[in-house]
């Protein structure tokens, strides 16, 4: 039994294997995890920045149309509310400087996104002195209040050609100014320099973007991995319970309701259990068929007789037992009419029927001249049906069994040991059921 209990794969074992195996793929599908959730947090900041530059670039625009417009609609209407929308953006609000220095913080004055913008700042700056001095022209030529204008506009020095000229053609040249080919050029190079400030934020956004996707496809695979090995594990745990836990099971279960030995498969602890039950069932054998020799048998059936009777029945476990009385119905007219020899053979055939009726480890006895007992273990009162179909079928066949006499019929009563305190109280409980049936005629099975 020791050898048998080493052989084989041990259920532990495998539970152990495989609830670390499990643990580990968990372990680390939880931290790929975590890492893709890291990279997916990093692409959703990355486009949450690309829009917050694109905003600042946008408002670095915006401040620079505005002092361009502001300027244009100066000198054609002469509005003085114009130079004050031009240099309240100039001198208060700031949109260029201030979008500007954030780029400057956010890449660097190396970067080439600093460098593009930084760019348009000195081409807007290029188009402020312009538009300074045709403002100084249009002050000039319309004969306005130097001090409406900032010193930056007062302070603006007029070309020679432009100081001699009328107050109309001042006026004229204003609008010339911001009007021609060179402003419009200087205009454009700014709206390049924005457009390119934006082209290398998208280029570097798109640069984070694809490295960052390039570690998350990895991990997508890795993952991907790691799942197909937990269900390769969860499959192979299955395969494994079924070879080891349940195949075994069912075999047993096959083998011992064949009174067989159980054969020694599967994990190692089943091995062991079916080496002992194998052991405690051939020593129960053995013990039945030492028992069976210590017994007296009735010489006419080979039955046991009523002294086998009354030893088994204080031998067995009352509630695991059924106690099954039998009694052949008008058997002394058949003994008186046709003799001892007929009627012990018609004894002999009725313990025949009974006894391949029942299992092999049920006990047949004959415990009286026409009475018969079986002691059927493992057997409770959930089994009344099986009961009651065995001792139909025994008077269905004994019912032409023997030639020559008339039908052959029993009285049947049976009794549940786990309802009695000891042997004596069960056989009496049989026997009233046995007697109601004889009263009432025969052949019929009454349980007490």
């Amino acid at each position: 039994m020791e050898n048998s209990g080493k052989k084989g794969i041990s259920v532990q074992t495998v539970n152990l294997i495989m609830t670390v195996i499990s643990i580990v793929i968990s372990i680390l599908l939880l931290y790929e995890t975590s890492k893709m959730v890291n990279d997916y947090d990093t692409i959703r900041a990355n486009t949450r920045s690309y829009i917050e530059w694109q905003k600042v670039v946008n408002e670095f625009e915006a401040g620079s149309d505005l002092l361009m417009e502001s300027a244009r609609s100066f000198v054609n209407t002469g509005e003085s509310k114009w130079v004050e929308e031009y240099f309240k953006e100039a001198d208060v609000t700031r949109r260029r400087e201030a979008a500007l220095e954030k780029v400057r913080e956010g890449f660097g004055e190396s970067s080439s996104v600093y460098r593009e913008l930084n760019a348009a700042m000195n081409e807007s700056n290029e188009l402020m002195n312009r538009e300074c001095y045709a403002m100084h022209l249009m002050m000039e030529g319309n004969d306005l209040d130097a001090d409406q204008f900032p010193e930056r506009v007062q302070n603006v020095k007029l070309n020679v050609e432009d100081q001699d000229i009328s107050p109309a053609e001042k006026t004229a040249r204003a609008r010339t100014i911001l009007n021609d080919m060179y402003y419009q050029m200087r205009k454009d190079n700014v709206i390049n320099g924005i457009h390119s400030c934006m082209s290398e934020v998208f280029d570097s956004t798109i640069h984070r973007q694809e490295r960052v996707e390039a570690h998350l496809d990895g991990l997508l695979i890795r993952e991907r991995v790691l799942i197909l090995s937990l269900i390769l594990a969860a499959v192979v745990l299955l395969l494994l319970i079924n070879v080891l836990i349940i195949t075994p099971v069912k075999r047993s279960v096959e083998y011992a309701r064949k009174n067989r030995e159980l054969p020694e498969i599967g994990a190692r602890e089943f091995r062991f259990l079916a080496k002992t039950y194998n052991t405690l069932s051939s020593e129960s054998r053995e013990q039945k068929e030492k028992l069976d020799y210590e017994v007296s048998h009735d010489s006419a059936t080979g039955l046991y007789n009523e002294s086998g009777f009354r030893i088994i029945l204080k031998s067995v476990k009352l509630n695991t037992t059924a106690l099954i009385l039998f009694d052949v119905d008008g058997f002394r007219p058949i003994d008186d009419r046709y003799g001892h020899k007929v009627s012990d053979y018609v004894l002999s055939v009725v313990g025949n029927v009974i006894r391949d009726t029942f299992r092999s480890q049920d006990y047949v006895c004959r415990t009286g001249w026409d009475d018969f007992a079986v002691v059927m273990v493992q057997t409770g009162s959930q089994h009344s049906d099986v009961v009651l179909e065995k001792v139909e079928a025994i008077n269905e066949k004994l019912r032409e069994s023997v030639e020559g006499v008339p039908p052959i019929h029993l009285s049947v009563g049976v009794a549940y040991g786990d309802k009695y305190a000891n042997g004596d109280e069960l056989y009496k409980a049989a026997d009233a059921a046995r007697t109601r049936v004889k009263e009432n005629g025969g052949r019929g099975c009454a349980i007490a």
